[in-house]
């Protein structure tokens, strides 16, 4: 949020790891941040926690809610990593 507040069209952060070693083969692991990132992490917060939230009614009762909600939790995550 304080990223939306003092808004700056430069912004960008960019760090990375290695996450395997292997002599020649080397694989990393990183992620950026900038504008579009923050606000597009922002939009997928709101809309799967409206998701999460109208789904506590909707799925009462059903012998499958435990299961409903790892999926949707995992789906989540997973739209987290993507953007």
């Amino acid at each position: 949020m304080t990223m939306l507040m003092n808004w700056d069209p430069n912004f960008s952060h960019e760090a990375s790891m290695t996450w395997i070693d292997l002599g020649a083969f080397n694989v990393a692991l990183g992620f950026w941040i900038d504008n579009i990132t923050v606000v597009m992490l922002v939009v997928v917060a709101l809309i799967s926690s409206m998701t999460h939230i109208f789904s506590l009614e909707y799925m009462k009762g059903d012998i499958r809610y435990n299961r409903y909600f790892a999926y949707l939790g995992l789906f989540t995550f997973s739209m987290n990593g993507i953007v």
